[in-house]
């Protein structure tokens, strides 16, 4: 089917990560399909400047057992239909072993028109997170580029269903550890996403994340 699905207008609101008070969990996949942990996000305040609607989110990671392994604050930005996701919230998350770092990463979006067509060629995207791991510095770059609307199907879960566009993409990880540089690793990422609603399912080679419960 080739089409565009309803555009909601200009209200930002009806976004499921402006809705203040909403609590979302996510539920992360490794690559056979196993639960592996999940990431649950509350929308702590929604408000307006000028045509820029801006949410904070706080989310929790927890690892497959229920244990909660991390805690961390993002935001998203909608301006006339159009959803600007926090990068961080984009990336696939895994439980990690336990050690010391201190990371630093700024805000950086993601683009999603308020409405799409298939063949679509969307914004690409990135950033640079500064990680100290026992004084030594690494630097990770993340690059999505490449990223296409191609195709549209209906996503499933225990949350609900809905019809989604589905966007290809491609993610590129580059890191410097002590000033040397790693050879860049790239993986392809598909993304299911419903206007006026937003990020249903995400998935990679090495695994995925889809929303399971809304409260």
């Amino acid at each position: 089917m080739i089409g565009v699905l309803p555009v909601f207008g200009q209200d930002c609101r009806q976004f499921l990560f402006f809705q203040k008070g909403k609590t979302i969990e996510m539920t992360i996949y490794n690559k056979s399909g196993e639960i592996n942990g999940k990431q649950v996000y509350q929308v702590l305040d929604v408000s307006s400047e000028g045509s820029t609607t801006t949410a904070g989110l706080s989310s929790e990671l927890f690892d497959k057992t229920g244990k909660s392994i991390a805690r961390s604050n993002s935001v998203v930005k909608c301006n006339a239909g159009v959803m600007m996701v926090d990068l961080k919230m984009m990336m696939p998350q895994q439980p990690h072993s336990t050690g010391t770092a201190d990371a630093s990463i700024g805000n950086e979006f993601l683009e999603f028109p308020s409405s799409l067509h298939i063949g679509d060629q969307l914004k690409d995207g990135g950033f640079t997170m500064n990680v100290n791991m026992q004084n030594i510095q690494e630097t990770v770059t993340i690059s999505i580029t490449d990223r296409k609307v191609t195709g549209q199907e209906s996503v499933t879960t225990s949350a609900g269903s809905w019809s989604c566009f589905k966007i290809d993409s491609r993610n590129t990880t580059t890191v410097n550890m002590g000033g040397r540089a790693m050879p860049p690793m790239s993986t392809e990422s598909i993304s299911w996403y419903t206007p006026g609603f937003g990020i249903i399912k995400t998935q990679t080679v090495n695994g995925s994340t889809a929303i399971t419960s809304i409260k």
